[in-house]
């Protein structure tokens, strides 16, 4: 299925629909959405006891870190939506963090 938004309607959608959720943060506080992404991950990392800026995992952290990463490497916003998109459906099955007994 492709979503035909915007690239920012549809990170606002995730952000009102779980990411906020999930960090307790509000993508109003941040410049950007890269701003936005990147504390989020960090939040999460924080929340769950994985170390800072971890990514490359099995879990929706990881994925969210690798969204957030995005920006240094130049694949944009539409890269970044890819890997939320991931992250969203481990989200929903309670694999937030790494590893077999992922939880939320």
């Amino acid at each position: 299925m492709h979503d035909f938004r915007e690239l920012e309607v549809v990170l606002r959608a995730h952000a009102d629909a779980w990411l906020g959720r999930l960090s307790g943060l509000d993508l109003a506080d941040y410049d950007d959405w890269a701003a936005y992404l990147s504390a989020t991950h960090e939040r999460l990392c924080i929340l769950h006891g994985i170390e800072p800026g971890h990514r490359g995992g099995n879990g929706a952290v990881s994925w969210i870190g690798m969204a957030a990463s995005e920006r240094d490497f130049g694949g944009g916003l539409a890269a970044a939506l890819y890997f939320l998109g991931h992250a969203e459906l481990l989200a929903a099955m309670g694999m937030v963090t790494d590893g077999g007994d992922c939880c939320c």
